[in-house]
């Protein structure tokens, strides 16, 4: 299991690895900003741009690239129930921007479990790598608030 600690100096070698990446995603365009409703998940994608002070583009695509990591970490029994928690999943999943291929190769030198790989890609929707700090949590939070506890729980395992 990744303590918190190392996923802190993760995201920050994600930060200092990927300095020449970053410059391209900031040259790139800005995906299309969606409203709320036209997301793969309106209600998770709306409690998280809300209480995270983000775009539904960025909720969405976050949720997307959680959701993708789970997908690699769990076992296909365990991310079922989290696909059956999740209305829209097929959606969330499509939505999350590729991982830069360098993260990845961190990911597997630190046995990161997936953590720069996610900071890559919410880099890539202009958010910070710390936000992966956040909107895991508030994954978990919203999962345990519509009674998925166990789906939460496996949610909010992922940064551990």
């Amino acid at each position: 299991m990744v303590k918190q600690p190392v996923v802190r100096l993760l995201l920050a070698a994600v930060v200092t690895a990927g300095t020449t990446s970053l410059v391209a995603q900031e040259q790139a365009p800005a995906p299309a900003e969606k409203d709320v409703a036209a997301t793969a998940s309106p209600e998770l994608v709306g409690q998280l741009a809300q209480g995270l002070a983000i775009t539904p583009t960025q909720a969405e695509g976050g949720a997307g690239a959680v959701f993708a990591m789970a997908q690699k970490r769990l076992k296909p029994e365990e991310f079922g129930k989290v696909v059956a928690a999740v209305p829209g999943m097929e959606g969330l999943l499509k939505a999350a921007p590729l991982p830069d291929p360098k993260s990845a190769a961190l990911d597997i030198a630190s046995q990161g479990g997936g953590v720069a790989s996610l900071a890559s890609s919410l880099g890539k929707l202009g958010l910070k790598p710390e936000m992966a700090l956040k909107i895991v949590p508030a994954i978990s939070g919203h999962l345990k608030g519509k009674g998925a506890d166990d789906a939460a729980r496996l949610v909010g395992g992922l940064l551990r």
